[in-house]
């Protein structure tokens, strides 16, 4: 899920929000973050930053809304996308540098 935001100027802010199911975890069990960057011609990220999400809403079943501004620090093409890692001590230790990304 690579999206893009027309008619920005260096100095702006703009929102991401994202969608996240979780089933039966918890925001407390996960990291959810924007990870985005100048792209290159094919739209993959070259210069990569990240921030961390926050919940905005909970929407129920096991679904949460979260959300971050992002700020254009720069002129340029740039790409972002979400990912999700695990945030409890039991999940780092059995599952070092799991990430689950945005689906396209």
């Amino acid at each position: 899920m690579v999206e893009s935001v027309d008619k920005l100027q260096v100095g702006d802010n703009f929102e991401v929000m994202v969608d996240v199911y979780m089933g039966v975890m918890s925001p407390e069990d996960l990291s959810v973050e924007v990870y985005y960057g100048v792209v290159d011609n094919r739209n993959a990220v070259q210069t990569s930053n990240t921030r961390t999400m926050r919940v905005k809403e909970n929407l129920g079943n096991g679904r949460y809304r979260y959300t971050v501004d992002v700020s254009c620090n720069k002129a340029g093409r740039f790409g972002l996308t979400a990912r999700v890692i695990p945030e409890g001590a039991e999940w780092k230790h059995c599952m070092p540098g799991f990430i689950v990304w945005a689906n396209e």
